[in-house]
């Protein structure tokens, strides 16, 4: 997989994001298909939380994702991919408290 970056914190590996919470948004794909062989096209926004518990840190970043596919006897596979982020924003995350008891508490009032 190649990778490039115009922002210098967006060079991680796979392993770096396994275990770490992460969403991503993917829109505008687009695909040229020739014969055996096709490119596409996407952007993504993608939302990197490193921490769970505890104020940390939250990435909001754009992407934008090149592949070169071929048809292989087994289907389309992905001969290379270009993942080039294109903004990122760092903010803090702030914990939400989650007052569960309280809430289904104040449900089963309503309902009864």
């Amino acid at each position: 997989m190649q990778q490039t970056s115009s922002c210098p914190k967006a060079h991680h590996t796979v392993s770096q994001f396994s275990a770490i919470p992460t969403t991503h948004s993917v829109s505008n794909c687009r695909m040229l298909v020739d014969a055996d062989t096709a490119s596409s096209d996407m952007f993504a926004i993608a939302v990197v939380v490193p921490g769970t518990s505890g104020p940390g840190s939250i990435q909001t970043v754009g992407v934008r994702y090149t592949d070169e596919l071929v048809r292989t006897a087994a289907g389309w596979k992905i001969r290379t991919r270009t993942h080039s982020v294109t903004w990122q924003i760092d903010s803090e995350a702030v914990p939400i408290r989650l007052d569960v008891e309280n809430r289904f508490r104040a449900l089963r009032e309503l309902l009864t």
